[in-house]
């Protein structure tokens, strides 16, 4: 549980925030163009995961956790 209330959160984060865009950037054209589709995809799941996950966790949350959520 302590995974999902801390790490996981911060390696969603770091993708939105750098990988992704940097994908987007290192592609031209109708490349750019799916990989914004697959990317949309991706942080829409991750948004879905996360509110499954999230009353599970709200009983089990990682003393260390930052709270965010």
């Amino acid at each position: 549980m302590c995974y999902f209330d801390s790490a996981a959160r911060h390696h969603h984060a770091d993708e939105e925030d750098d990988l992704f865009p940097a994908l987007i950037e290192s592609k031209a054209g109708s490349d750019a163009i799916c990989l914004r589709e697959v990317i949309d995809g991706l942080k829409a799941d991750q948004r879905a995961l996360k509110a499954c996950w999230r009353p599970t966790c709200a009983w089990a949350r990682c003393p260390t956790a930052s709270g965010h959520g």
